[in-house]
């Protein structure tokens, strides 16, 4: 569901937005956002700071999302890079 949000978003994501977007609890998105990262599925891209914190944006991999599961979860899913 993470991944398909962030592709269907076109443009990098923080797993504040993503729980909002996906109503799901932040420290379950936030854990299996970093757990994506280190698969090599989502990048880190930037932040910047947010209310006290920092906030992290992560974006697709090109070539993670050129992988022949990812693209079966996708188009399963209804979604398709912008």
């Amino acid at each position: 569901k993470i991944l398909c949000f962030a592709v269907a978003e076109g443009e990098p994501v923080s797993p504040a937005s993503t729980s909002r977007g996906l109503e799901e609890k932040l420290s379950n998105v936030t854990y299996h956002v970093k757990e994506l990262s280190k698969a090599g599925v989502l990048e880190l891209t930037g932040t910047r700071p947010a209310r006290g914190a920092v906030e992290h944006f992560y974006a697709p991999v090109s070539t993670a999302l050129a992988h022949p599961l990812i693209q079966a979860v996708l188009k399963e899913a209804g979604a398709s890079p912008k």
